[in-house]
């Protein structure tokens, strides 16, 4: 792994530390990921990490507050993370929450924003969602499509809902239920056990577009949403 020390500036993003998720395999995109990594597939001329990269620093992350987190095919991504000069970490599981918590083993932030590459979504997503956790304090945020801008508390587990957007976690709340997170979690299993040790969970649903990329279909579709001239469209302010 690759670290400089973390510094932070800002009140707003103090103790924040933004982890970029591009490690997966990308199966459902075979074969064109048999040689190229999900996160480093282009549309309309831009890497999908870049995509993923340029929403947090406009959100007004600072780059040494992001570490890029890899498994598949980690040498493939060395121009780009020399490019931009950022963190990396490479994972020893193809499982994002084993993953995480390799990573803040390594690190002092007390709040890990997780954000997927695999997922296009505008700056406020990122913005408003930190200003969500920052106000209601929950243990973790998760944000969701809706039709309208809604903040609720997640009450029972069967009100669980699947999200491909972003999600924020306390540190203090990963650690107190480290001992029962197995190899194969995944984020809603770690919610799952956040609401049985009566730690709170959130749900923040805006009405942002979120171009998610999971198949070759779905590929497909985006390059004609971005190749249409939508781009600056599903970037511009929504507020």
């Amino acid at each position: 792994m690759r670290w400089r020390k973390l510094t932070f500036t800002s009140d707003r993003m103090r103790y924040l530390l933004a982890v970029l998720m591009a490690g997966g395999r990308g199966k459902r995109l075979r074969p064109i990921t048999y040689k190229t990594p999900k996160p480093l597939l282009k549309i309309n001329g831009k890497l999908l990490l870049e995509y993923a990269l340029n929403s947090l620093l406009e959100a007004g992350i600072r780059s040494y507050q992001i570490i890029v987190c890899l498994r598949y095919k980690p040498n493939a991504f060395q121009d780009f993370l020399e490019e931009e000069r950022l963190n990396y970490f490479i994972g020893s599981s193809n499982y994002c929450v084993k993953n995480l918590y390799e990573i803040i083993d390594t690190e002092p932030a007390k709040h890990i924003l997780v954000v997927p590459t695999d997922v296009i979504q505008p700056k406020d997503v990122i913005r408003d969602s930190i200003e969500v956790y920052r106000k209601y304090k929950p243990d973790c945020l998760f944000h969701a499509r809706g039709k309208y801008y809604r903040v609720r508390e997640v009450k029972s587990i069967s009100t669980l809902k699947p999200t491909t957007s972003l999600s924020i976690w306390r540190r203090r709340a990963l650690e107190k239920v480290r001992d029962e997170v197995s190899e194969k979690f995944e984020y809603s299993d770690l919610a799952i056990l956040f609401l049985k040790h009566n730690l709170n969970v959130f749900y923040f649903y805006t009405p942002h577009k979120i171009l998610e990329i999971d198949t070759i279909d779905d590929l497909k579709r985006v390059k004609k949403i971005m190749g249409d001239g939508n781009e600056k469209m599903l970037f511009a302010t929504s507020l």
